[in-house]
């Protein structure tokens, strides 16, 4: 997968990972813990059928904080979870 990271140095201080379309992957903000990443859409559930959410944001973990420095390696499996729809932090 081909992609472009553009730093914004306006706050918060964060990365910004494009595909080849520019479509937004991810946004990896300095110092923190979690990655915003896109992925295929889905739907929380509520009490409510009226009060369902469907979005496609996904939010996985980093090992450390965020110092600046995308890994690919990372990048590339937390992408593909989104896409197995394998669990992240907001379906827990």
């Amino acid at each position: 997968m081909e992609i472009s990271i553009e730093r914004r140095t306006n706050f918060p201080p964060r990365s910004e990972v494009f595909d080849s379309t520019h479509r937004r992957l991810a946004i990896l903000t300095d110092g923190a813990y979690t990655v915003r990443l896109s992925g295929p859409d889905r739907t929380f559930p509520g009490e409510d059928p009226a009060r369902e959410v469907s979005q496609s944001v996904w939010v996985r973990t980093l090992p450390k904080p965020f110092a600046g420095h995308v890994d690919s390696v990372w990048l590339a499996a937390a992408l593909s979870a989104n896409e197995q729809g394998i669990p992240d932090v907001l379906w827990q």
